[in-house]
Protein backbone atom coordinates (compact mmCIF):
# COMPACT_ATOMS: atom_id res chain seq x y z
CA UNK A 1 0.00 0.00 0.00
CA UNK A 2 1.45 3.41 -0.97
CA UNK A 3 1.57 6.37 1.40
CA UNK A 4 -1.18 8.06 -0.60
CA UNK A 5 -3.36 4.95 -0.31
CA UNK A 6 -2.74 4.84 3.44
CA UNK A 7 -3.76 8.49 3.78
CA UNK A 8 -6.88 7.87 1.68
CA UNK A 9 -7.72 4.84 3.84
CA UNK A 10 -7.42 6.94 6.99
CA UNK A 11 -9.61 9.65 5.45
CA UNK A 12 -12.21 7.04 4.53
CA UNK A 13 -12.12 5.71 8.10
CA UNK A 14 -12.60 9.21 9.52
CA UNK A 15 -15.41 9.83 7.02
CA UNK A 16 -17.21 6.69 8.22
CA UNK A 17 -16.67 7.62 11.86
CA UNK A 18 -17.91 11.18 11.29
CA UNK A 19 -21.05 9.96 9.50
CA UNK A 20 -21.83 7.86 12.56
CA UNK A 21 -21.19 10.83 14.84
CA UNK A 22 -23.41 13.08 12.74
CA UNK A 23 -26.18 10.47 12.92
CA UNK A 24 -25.76 10.31 16.70
CA UNK A 25 -25.83 14.12 16.89
CA UNK A 26 -29.03 14.27 14.87
CA UNK A 27 -30.63 11.60 17.03
CA UNK A 28 -29.47 13.33 20.20
CA UNK A 29 -30.71 16.72 19.04
CA UNK A 30 -34.14 15.33 18.24
CA UNK A 31 -34.47 14.28 21.86
CA UNK A 32 -35.17 16.77 24.61
CA UNK A 33 -31.90 18.47 25.61
CA UNK A 34 -30.58 17.80 29.06
CA UNK A 35 -29.53 20.84 31.00
CA UNK A 36 -26.04 20.93 32.45
CA UNK A 37 -26.66 24.26 34.12
CA UNK A 38 -27.60 24.55 37.75
CA UNK A 39 -27.52 28.34 37.73
CA UNK A 40 -29.37 31.16 36.01
CA UNK A 41 -26.17 32.92 34.95
CA UNK A 42 -26.20 33.76 31.21
CA UNK A 43 -22.85 32.10 30.38
CA UNK A 44 -24.40 28.71 31.14
CA UNK A 45 -26.84 27.15 28.70
CA UNK A 46 -28.65 23.91 28.15
CA UNK A 47 -27.29 21.52 25.54
CA UNK A 48 -27.06 17.86 24.70
CA UNK A 49 -24.25 15.54 23.70
CA UNK A 50 -24.37 16.89 20.12
CA UNK A 51 -22.65 20.07 21.32
CA UNK A 52 -19.47 18.03 21.87
CA UNK A 53 -19.42 16.27 18.51
CA UNK A 54 -18.22 19.03 16.15
CA UNK A 55 -15.32 20.04 18.41
CA UNK A 56 -14.30 16.39 18.67
CA UNK A 57 -14.30 16.06 14.87
CA UNK A 58 -12.22 19.22 14.44
CA UNK A 59 -9.65 17.93 16.92
CA UNK A 60 -9.60 14.53 15.19
CA UNK A 61 -8.91 16.06 11.78
CA UNK A 62 -6.15 18.26 13.17
CA UNK A 63 -4.54 15.30 14.97
CA UNK A 64 -4.74 13.29 11.74
CA UNK A 65 -2.95 16.09 9.84
CA UNK A 66 -0.33 16.53 12.55
CA UNK A 67 0.40 12.79 12.64
CA UNK A 68 0.74 12.45 8.88
CA UNK A 69 2.79 15.60 8.37
CA UNK A 70 5.43 14.43 10.84
CA UNK A 71 5.64 11.14 8.98
CA UNK A 72 5.70 12.80 5.56
CA UNK A 73 8.48 15.14 6.64
CA UNK A 74 10.49 12.13 7.77
CA UNK A 75 9.71 10.37 4.48
CA UNK A 76 10.99 13.33 2.44
CA UNK A 77 14.05 13.65 4.69
CA UNK A 78 15.00 10.05 3.92
CA UNK A 79 13.99 10.25 0.25
CA UNK A 80 16.08 13.38 -0.31
CA UNK A 81 18.94 12.35 2.01
CA UNK A 82 18.45 15.64 3.84
CA UNK A 83 20.62 16.54 6.82
CA UNK A 84 17.96 18.64 8.58
CA UNK A 85 14.85 17.27 10.24
CA UNK A 86 11.46 18.96 10.43
CA UNK A 87 12.16 19.31 14.16
CA UNK A 88 14.97 21.75 13.29
CA UNK A 89 12.53 24.20 11.70
CA UNK A 90 10.68 26.84 13.69
CA UNK A 91 7.35 28.35 12.84
CA UNK A 92 4.50 30.15 14.53
CA UNK A 93 2.85 26.74 14.70
CA UNK A 94 3.77 23.12 14.09
CA UNK A 95 1.72 23.27 10.90
CA UNK A 96 3.75 26.22 9.64
CA UNK A 97 7.01 24.50 10.60
CA UNK A 98 6.03 21.36 8.67
CA UNK A 99 5.07 23.45 5.64
CA UNK A 100 8.34 25.41 5.81
CA UNK A 101 10.32 22.18 6.03
CA UNK A 102 8.55 20.67 3.06
CA UNK A 103 8.76 23.76 0.85
CA UNK A 104 12.14 25.20 1.90
CA UNK A 105 14.27 22.26 3.03
CA UNK A 106 12.76 19.41 1.00
CA UNK A 107 12.09 21.89 -1.87
CA UNK A 108 8.64 20.50 -2.63
CA UNK A 109 6.37 22.66 -4.76
CA UNK A 110 2.99 22.88 -3.04
CA UNK A 111 1.40 25.92 -4.76
CA UNK A 112 -1.51 23.82 -6.04
CA UNK A 113 -2.20 22.70 -2.46
CA UNK A 114 -2.00 26.24 -1.00
CA UNK A 115 -5.81 26.60 -0.61
CA UNK A 116 -5.82 23.37 1.40
CA UNK A 117 -2.92 24.56 3.53
CA UNK A 118 -4.77 27.84 4.18
CA UNK A 119 -7.86 25.92 5.28
CA UNK A 120 -5.75 23.71 7.53
CA UNK A 121 -4.31 26.83 9.13
CA UNK A 122 -7.88 27.96 9.88
CA UNK A 123 -8.58 24.48 11.24
CA UNK A 124 -5.57 24.92 13.52
CA UNK A 125 -6.91 28.24 14.82
CA UNK A 126 -10.33 26.72 15.59
CA UNK A 127 -8.75 23.65 17.17
CA UNK A 128 -6.60 25.88 19.38
CA UNK A 129 -9.71 27.72 20.57
CA UNK A 130 -11.26 24.37 21.45
CA UNK A 131 -8.27 22.88 23.24
CA UNK A 132 -6.88 25.98 24.94
CA UNK A 133 -10.09 27.87 25.67
CA UNK A 134 -12.78 25.22 25.90
CA UNK A 135 -14.30 26.61 22.70
CA UNK A 136 -14.46 30.15 24.06
CA UNK A 137 -12.43 33.01 22.66
CA UNK A 138 -11.30 36.44 23.72
CA UNK A 139 -12.53 39.58 21.95
CA UNK A 140 -9.11 39.83 20.24
CA UNK A 141 -9.39 36.24 18.92
CA UNK A 142 -12.96 36.88 17.78
CA UNK A 143 -11.83 39.23 15.00
CA UNK A 144 -9.76 36.47 13.41
CA UNK A 145 -12.08 33.52 14.09
CA UNK A 146 -15.19 35.25 12.70
CA UNK A 147 -13.45 35.50 9.31
CA UNK A 148 -13.32 31.71 8.98
CA UNK A 149 -16.10 30.35 6.73
CA UNK A 150 -18.59 28.02 8.46
CA UNK A 151 -17.55 29.24 11.92
CA UNK A 152 -19.95 31.44 13.86
CA UNK A 153 -20.10 32.71 17.40
CA UNK A 154 -22.61 32.48 20.21
CA UNK A 155 -21.37 35.06 22.69
CA UNK A 156 -17.75 33.90 23.19
CA UNK A 157 -18.40 30.28 22.11
CA UNK A 158 -17.17 29.01 18.75
CA UNK A 159 -19.93 27.28 16.75
CA UNK A 160 -18.78 24.86 14.04
CA UNK A 161 -20.97 24.10 11.02
CA UNK A 162 -21.10 20.61 9.52
CA UNK A 163 -19.54 21.98 6.34
CA UNK A 164 -16.41 23.08 8.22
CA UNK A 165 -15.83 19.51 9.38
CA UNK A 166 -16.28 18.03 5.88
CA UNK A 167 -14.22 20.79 4.23
CA UNK A 168 -11.46 20.23 6.78
CA UNK A 169 -11.33 16.51 6.07
CA UNK A 170 -11.29 17.12 2.30
CA UNK A 171 -8.54 19.74 2.56
CA UNK A 172 -6.53 17.47 4.85
CA UNK A 173 -6.72 14.72 2.24
CA UNK A 174 -5.81 17.08 -0.62
CA UNK A 175 -2.82 18.61 1.20
CA UNK A 176 -1.44 15.34 2.57
CA UNK A 177 -1.80 13.56 -0.76
CA UNK A 178 -0.03 16.45 -2.53
CA UNK A 179 2.85 16.14 -0.06
CA UNK A 180 2.93 12.33 -0.38
CA UNK A 181 2.98 12.46 -4.17
CA UNK A 182 5.66 15.15 -4.44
Amino acid sequence: MTITERIEYDVKSLDTYFRQLFAMAQESSSQEPSSVATTDEPEYFAHDVAAFIHPDMVCNVYSFVDFWLAGLCHFHKCKGHLARSHKDIKGESALEAYHKYLTKVAAITLQAAQPSYDHLDNLRKVRNCLTHGGGHITPKQRIEIEKIPAITMSASLVIIADSFVWDSLNHAKAYLCAVAQA
